[in-house]
């Protein structure tokens, strides 16, 4: 069953992301988009053999990646996909509850391992900025994780939406430079067709990029299932000889002893008198 909480908490996330998209506050969060952008790339290229030589983000948003065998079609379309999926990732994470803290440690090791390793430029600022939010990932994932599902799901969103905002391209006149722009030329050349192939490529794309978003806030909006408490009584405990001290109990008595007492506390509600927790010997 959908949960219309989570379907209005998404609808707030994306107007709000509309509205103050072009604030000039919201130029670093839109660099960590950028930034995730084109680590897609460089696992595009990784995990298909390829070696990444250079991986580039400046101020004014744009980047680049400079990469060494691998499958160039797979390096190419992995930055459109690869921001929805981030995307999709963190906002699961934040709408469900599993592995929330662990996908925030997972974004900020990510965010640190490439920074570090390509360092854009000459650009101290930019540097600084990749490692600070690899860190803040990494605190948050830490730290708590009320937090991190906040982080996540505002950031989640903004990388969803970022995937969509940078096949826009395509309608301000700068195919050429686009990604689909990029593996047109790379296959058809400088022909009249690479406009052709590069639309197609990124309407293909971006239907790849809706399918898997779609499917991703499916899950998330769902309800989880609860499970109903299962009714306690005191032949649903093992026998455990609680007159021997715990030095002289065997592995097997202690594991037991020690799962009597987990149901107890789960069934508090269900609970009855300690003294006949355990049948009599």
């Amino acid at each position: 069953m959908i949960s219309y909480k989570k379907l209005f908490a998404l609808f707030a996330l994306a107007l709000a992301l509309i509205l103050l998209w072009d604030n000039p506050l919201m130029s670093p969060f839109r660099i960590f988009v950028v930034y995730l952008h084109e680590i897609s790339h460089a696992l595009g290229a990784i995990v298909t053999g390829g070696a990444v030589k250079k991986l580039v983000v400046n101020l004014n948003e744009s980047g680049y990646t400079t990469t060494v065998g691998g499958s160039f079609f797979i390096t190419a379309i992995s930055g459109y996909i690869g921001s929805i999926v981030f995307g999709g990732m963190m906002l699961l994470s934040s709408l469900g509850n599993h592995f929330t803290r662990l996908s925030a440690i997972f974004v900020g090791c990510l965010l640190l391992l490439f920074t570090i390793l390509f360092p854009s430029g000459n650009n101290l600022f930019i540097l600084l900025l990749g490692i600070c939010w690899g860190l803040a990932f990494l605190i948050v994932g830490f730290l708590d994780g009320r937090i991190a599902k906040m982080t996540l799901f505002f950031m989640g969103g903004l990388a969803s939406l970022y995937g969509f905002y940078d096949l826009g391209d395509f309608f301000r006149g700068n195919i050429e430079l686009t990604d689909a722009g990029i593996l047109a030329k790379h296959y058809v050349g400088d022909s009249f067709l690479q406009g052709v192939v590069a639309y197609a490529i990124a309407i293909g794309i971006a239907s790849i990029s809706i399918f898997v978003l779609l499917k991703v806030v499916k899950m998330a909006l769902m309800n989880e299932k609860e499970v109903e408490p299962e009714e306690v009584s005191s032949d649903n405990f093992p026998f455990v000889p609680t007159d021997k001290p715990l030095s002289e109990m065997t592995a097997e008595e202690f594991i037991l002893l020690m799962r009597a007492e987990k149901m107890n506390r789960e069934h508090q509600a269900h609970s009855f008198p300690v003294e006949d927790r355990y049948p009599e010997k």
